[in-house]
């Protein structure tokens, strides 16, 4: 009888990749991330920036400031435009205009203004 292994198998080519099997939320999206990492690195670009939208992990970063369920949405909406418009304006919207609270943002922008260092070395 074989035994399976529980983890992803990633197969890369010119054109795609595929990720296969059994494995834990957001496993694939990490592999993803690493995949693009591994690209831009072999290219020999210099420095540069992966931006991450993933409307899962801003739900969990919304639940850990205390979003109320009935504002996601529309923080949400307020929040994805952050790469047009400075914080303070994105707060403004989410205070003002969509009453949610100051404490609450400003957990909001601890999170979203998060910028990360690459220890990855592929």
């Amino acid at each position: 009888m074989c035994k399976s292994i529980s983890r992803p198998v990633s197969q890369a080519d010119d054109q795609d990749f595929d990720i296969a099997g059994t494995y834990d939320p957001m496993v694939p999206d990490a592999e993803i991330l690493a995949m693009l990492c591994d690209a831009l690195t072999s290219l020999d670009i210099g420095a540069y920036t992966v931006k991450v939208n993933h409307r899962k992990i801003l739900d969990g970063i919304f639940e850990l400031a205390g979003v109320p369920a009935d504002k996601t949405r529309s923080i949400s909406s307020a929040v994805d435009k952050l790469d047009k418009a400075p914080w303070s304006e994105v707060k403004k919207e989410m205070t003002v205009e969509k009453g949610l609270s100051e404490e609450i943002a400003d957990k909001i922008g601890k999170y979203v203004g998060l910028k990360g260092e690459s220890h990855y070395r592929g």
